[in-house]
């Protein structure tokens, strides 16, 4: 809670409105060096700024790396253990620099190409920012004593080395370490440095350079059909907005906004879906735009499947088809569980399934990444990261939180650079930030019921009761990889897989007519509500 202060103060930029086209943002708040490693520990390759920050060439080692003598054994040891394992495993390790003034911190994993193993070796040097004291002691209420006790954990000095540095006693130093524990609410010394790290990030996204050349674009004039709000008032007292694309007296199917809140859709999809006679029903998820958040304590997952029941009832719709995106297919399950037959199909494009191992986690790209194993595996930390998260977007722009989370799925990138998917992203996701809306309590409620154990019970429930599901699953997802989705055909055959080898996430965008042709099969025809005769009619 005392963090909110950092977040409440970094939020207060006022965007400029003369935006710009620049995109070299990115580049401008990002400092990630990689270097890439031979079985011989050589470095073979390493993008330019790695070997200028550390001053290395392809041939040199990683003894080599300018850290402190004392650390070079302890890495060695550890890259050759990650090396004789020669498979995808990862670690987090951070070493003093030569310097003596700041931190290296890496992340090592085992890659393999063509048959070889390497040893990449990703890094962010991390400096210890101007007035970062003073945020640590408005973010956690600590001293001045406790900040520079944090800056120096934070520089991998142990308990005796600080008391030293510091003229005290090894007790007193553990005392002011366990109320530094107190007032972050962490548990050991590796929290303390996430938690730290953390603070530093956000507080390093306020460099009003890296702003100005990132300046937002998405209040240009859209060509998108104005679309009124629907809403409907549920049996908890709790308001329910949604929209209502394509043909409004069409045959009804949902569509499911993800974790981005895209509630619109490219102005060619809306087009061919009243071509169809398709009403694609789009429910505004609680917490975002107007509609009222969950209830403390209420089951996130479970209250968006009743509420989309309440959309249902509201419109006078028995049963319905359900497209989804990502992990949004979770949803559709539990309408199932508590109203059976009121789903009569799931086409989940770029279905996600909950992952079985952490192998399907590690496989991620590093942005979806970040949100999905904070929520798997630190969910204490989640809420500070995703609002941090949200403060970076309202400086940058959504156009760099786009590019930042495709940056390594082209063809996702690509399909944005369509002005009518552009559009329809920017306009869509406004229910979930603008500066009128901020839906980052409800992401952050997302993000953890996606890794509710209750999940992995949702796919065996719709198998024995032998509802249609179908899964379009692009081969170039950043948050299902092509192995995982191999593993999932394998461990679920009863499930329709339908693979395309050059589709990212935005699968949907990409393949429109496929997913309608899906949607029609399982459509039920309703007073008022028809699709158009024609060729994809069952």
């Amino acid at each position: 809670e005392r963090a909110e202060g950092i977040l409440a103060h970094v939020s207060s930029y006022a965007p400029n409105k003369q935006f710009s086209d620049r995109l070299d943002q990115i580049d401008a708040v990002s400092n990630t060096n990689v270097l890439l490693f031979n079985d011989q520990l050589e470095i073979v390759s390493g993008t330019g700024t790695a070997q200028q920050s550390f001053s290395l060439k392809p041939g040199d080692t990683i003894s080599d790396l300018p850290i402190l003598p004392d650390d070079i054994p302890p890495l060695l040891q550890h890259a050759n253990k990650l090396l004789d394992q020669r498979q995808g495993t990862h670690s987090f390790l951070r070493f003093r620099h030569q310097d003596g003034q700041r931190l290296i911190v890496f992340q090592i994993r085992v890659v393999s190409h063509e048959d070889r193993t390497y040893l990449a070796a990703v890094s962010s040097n991390v400096h210890w920012p101007n007035e970062y004291q003073e945020w640590l002691q408005k973010a956690y209420g600590l001293t001045s004593a406790e900040c520079e006790i944090v800056r120096l954990i934070v520089d991998c000095q142990n308990i005796t080395e600080i008391a030293q540095n510091r003229g005290r006693s090894v007790g007193t130093i553990r005392n002011q370490v366990k109320s530094i524990f107190a007032k972050t609410g962490s548990r050991n010394q590796a929290e303390l440095v996430r938690m730290a790290m953390s603070v530093m990030q956000v507080a390093s996204i306020d460099d009003e350079t890296a702003i100005q050349t990132a300046l937002q674009r998405e209040s240009a004039p859209t060509p998108l059909p104005y679309v009124p709000i629907q809403s409907v008032i549920g049996p908890d007292g709790r308001r329910l907005d949604y929209l209502l694309l394509g043909d409004p007296e069409g045959a009804p199917v949902f569509y499911l906004q993800t974790e981005l809140g895209l509630t619109r859709l490219p102005k060619f999809i809306e087009d061919e879906a009243r071509n169809r006679g398709l009403c694609v029903v789009s429910p505004i998820r609680a917490g975002f735009g107007h509609s009222d958040p969950v209830p403390k304590g209420v089951p996130f997952a479970r209250q968006v499947a009743q509420d989309l029941l309440t959309v249902m009832d509201h419109e006078g719709i028995p049963s319905i088809p359900v497209i989804s995106m990502a992990a949004d297919n979770a949803f559709p399950a539990y309408m199932h569980i508590l109203r059976p037959g009121s789903v009569t199909a799931i086409i989940a494009t770029s279905g996600c399934f909950p992952f079985v191992n952490d192998d399907q986690a590690a496989r991620q790209h590093s942005t979806h990444r970040l949100m999905h194993s904070t929520a798997r595996y630190f969910p204490r930390f989640l809420p500070f990261v995703a609002k941090a998260s949200f403060a970076f977007v309202r400086k940058m722009g959504k156009d760099a939180m786009i590019k930042l989370i495709f940056k390594n799925a082209p063809h996702d990138l690509e399909l944005f650079e369509n002005p009518q998917v552009r559009d329809a992203v920017l306009e869509g996701s406004n229910v979930g930030l603008s500066h009128e809306h901020s839906a980052h309590e409800a992401f952050i409620l997302q993000c953890l019921s996606y890794h509710d154990p209750e999940q992995l019970t949702l796919l065996p429930r719709l198998k024995a009761d032998g509802v249609p599901y179908h899964s379009m699953n692009g081969l170039k997802d950043p948050s299902m990889h092509a192995d995982t989705v191999a593993e999932n055909q394998e461990r679920h055959p009863w499930i329709d897989f339908h693979i395309y080898p050059e589709a990212g996430q935005w699968l949907f965008f990409q393949h429109p007519n496929d997913v309608f042709d899906l949607v029609v099969r399982y459509l039920v025809k309703q007073k008022g509500r028809t699709t158009k005769p024609g060729p994809f009619d069952v």
